[in-house]
């Protein structure tokens, strides 16, 4: 009878518990909803996108910005769908977390972004395989109704580019192929 007791006493714990936590869960910061992927290896990054013809998205962001919460509340759910046709990450610009750049050159989260006059936050710039800014960096959130319409903008310009670029690159015959040229 005592375990049973007990049994009953912790389901009815577990369940206030729960209850507390769905309560709890709507007023819960944005960026509780996930985190994008910290930027490592832009060189290795820009390999790969070369490779899938996509887009980088990176948001610059900072410790203590609820702003960047609200951004990467509507980041991280496009981040998760495959058809949205981008690559997403983070870069910190307070943190000397370390950084491979688009160039293979060792450096860290906040001077790529001072390098890249990433000074206010939430930033988001699109870039391409080689650190090109495909789009106009997204400074600040505006209306948050309007944001991920803003980014998804963003993100379909950039791809426009991108096959822009591969259309032309393919077009251009390297001079060992043309015919009747012979290279010394």
């Amino acid at each position: 009878m005592m375990k049973s007791g007990f049994a009953v006493a912790a389901r009815q714990a577990t369940a206030f518990m729960t209850a507390l936590i769905l309560a709890w869960a709507p007023a819960a910061p944005a960026g509780a909803a996930g985190l994008l992927p910290g930027a490592t290896d832009l060189a290795a990054t820009g390999r790969a996108m070369l490779r899938d013809g996509l887009p980088l998205v990176v948001l610059y962001s900072q410790d203590n910005c609820s702003w960047c919460d609200r951004a990467r509340s509507q980041l991280v759910p496009m981040s998760r769908q495959s058809d949205i046709g981008a690559r997403f990450a983070q870069i910190d610009i307070d943190r000397a977390t370390p950084l491979v750049d688009f160039a293979g050159r060792k450096t860290t989260h906040g001077r790529f972004a001072r390098d890249e006059a990433a000074r206010f936050t939430p930033m988001l710039v699109i870039y391409g395989p080689s650190g090109q800014r495909l789009a106009e960096p997204i400074v600040g959130m505006g209306a948050i109704d309007f944001y991920a319409e803003q980014v998804l903008q963003a993100i379909a310009q950039a791809r426009a580019r991108l096959t822009a670029g591969r259309a032309q690159s393919a077009d251009i015959t390297p001079l060992q192929s043309l015919p009747g040229r012979r290279l010394p």
